[in-house]
This record gives structure tokens, C-alpha cells and sequence, in this order.
């Protein structure tokens, strides 16, 4: 049986030594146990509490900038103070 995960390149993407995890805080989620493993191996971890990188970065357009209008709407995602 081959693996689906070729681990040269899975080395390669894991030398960045940086790596955006973004999952909710449900209790369910996997993300606590991802980011605890990537730490564990000496990754540096950003985690991301369950908000989609992609309605920040500028410029937001399509279903991204509708999805952070409805966060910020009820209230589920706070603005940045300036």
C-alpha cells in the first residue's frame, strides 16, 4: 500500500518551521491536538480561533468579505482597534 503523503514533500512544507493551524474552539476540534503536535516537533504554530486567514487579507473579496460582514455582524468577530 503506498502512502497518500509523500514524506519529501511533507518535510519540505514542515522546514518552513511556521505554520498557520485555523480551527474552532469547539471541544471536538482537532485543532488542540494538531497545534500541540506541530509544538512538540519544534514547529511554531499560529493558531487561528476558528477565523479564516482569508477575510483579512486585503483585498477581502467574494464569499470571504460576505463571511467577515456576517462574523462582525453577530458579533462572533471583533474589528481591530486602530
Amino acid at each position: 500500500m503506498s502512502s497518500m503523503i509523500d514524506p519529501a514533500q511533507a518535510n519540505a512544507f514542515l522546514s518552513a518551521g511556521r505554520i498557520v493551524v485555523v480551527a474552532s474552539d469547539e471541544p471536538k476540534n482537532f485543532g488542540r491536538t494538531i497545534v500541540r503536535a506541530l509544538t512538540d516537533h519544534g514547529i511554531d504554530v499560529v493558531a487561528g480561533a476558528g477565523a479564516c486567514p482569508l477575510m483579512f487579507l486585503e483585498p477581502v473579496r467574494g464569499a470571504h468579505r460576505v463571511h467577515r460582514a456576517l462574523r462582525r455582524a453577530n458579533r462572533s468577530l471583533a474589528r481591530a482597534s486602530a
